[in-house]
């Protein structure tokens, strides 16, 4: 909505209500220069471009000082460079603070990136909580039969626990042939599935 608002300064030419829509578009960017979506970085831009044309002076030619800690850069921005990149790498130690000043005639962006990397943590792998097996029983072109069985491998009581079973597409589960045990607390059939609710899967003698 943002970038629709400074197309729309941007046409009627009203650049002083345009200018602080522009500083605050330009501080949404990703460090790639672009923005949330592609839609977003389209309509962003071409209102930045649009802009831009009624903001560029006539005459262009700036110092751009980057100081930090004992590292100071200097780039100059002229006519003849003014569409072209300029970037500069701070060495290590970095510093805290990175100061910017700018003198000559013109307007400049410039943009300060951090990238930093974060030491990977190996966690113990987590033990499997429970033991299933699937074993198919009878297979036709019309009918599937499987059984499985699962087991609780933890210390105590599972509690209550959860199966669900994907349905093929074109097959309907016989939820009737299991609904006698006593094991199955409830069924239901949802999405191509069916729901197993168990008060409890014990270390032995699989359900």
């Amino acid at each position: 909505m943002t970038a629709y608002a400074l197309l729309i300064y941007a046409r009627l030419k009203s650049t002083d209500d345009g200018f602080d829509v522009l500083r605050w578009l330009v501080k949404q960017r990703n460090y790639n220069g672009g923005f949330v979506s592609t839609q977003d970085t389209v309509i962003a831009l071409e209102s930045l471009s649009e802009f831009n044309v009624l903001i560029r002076p006539q005459q262009l030619n700036m110092t751009v000082s980057v100081t930090a800690g004992p590292q100071v850069k200097q780039f100059t921005i002229n006519t003849l460079n003014a569409l072209v990149l300029q970037a500069a790498e701070l060495q290590q130690p970095f510093p805290s603070q990175v100061q910017i000043q700018a003198s000559g005639h013109g307007i400049a962006l410039v943009d300060v990136a951090v990238f930093y990397n974060v030491e990977k943590v190996h966690r113990k792998r987590e033990l499997p909580s429970f033991d299933i097996s699937i074993s198919i029983l009878q297979q036709t072109i019309d009918l599937i039969e499987l059984q499985i069985c699962s087991r609780w491998l933890l210390g105590g009581s599972s509690g209550m626990v959860v199966q669900e079973i994907g349905i093929p597409t074109g097959f309907e589960p016989k939820t009737d042939e299991i609904a006698h045990m006593s094991v199955v607390k409830k069924i239901e059939e949802e999405n191509k599935k069916v729901v197993l609710y168990f008060d409890e899967v014990k270390t032995s003698n699989p359900n």
